[in-house]
């Protein structure tokens, strides 16, 4: 959590920036379950309705993880 302050406070890091999938710092945090980056993300401004490349908002993706586990374990 302190690298990500450092990042965004210190650094300037932009809280919205994309990577190439169209993913944003939340999209990474919300998908490991890191949810006080999360809370810190959004108190920063991040758009928490912003979809990536494949066009899967925040909002959603407990939505993806529930079905992907759920599939998993009726799979395994």
């Amino acid at each position: 959590m302190e690298v990500v302050k450092w990042l965004i406070e210190e650094a300037g890091a932009l809280v919205g920036l994309e990577d190439g999938d169209g993913e944003t710092a939340l999209h990474k945090a919300s998908l490991k379950g890191h949810a006080e980056v999360v809370e810190y993300l959004i108190g920063r401004g991040a758009e928490i309705d912003g979809a990536d490349a494949d066009g899967w908002t925040v909002s959603l993706l407990p939505f993806l993880l529930f079905s992907e586990m759920t599939l998993i374990s009726h799979f395994s």
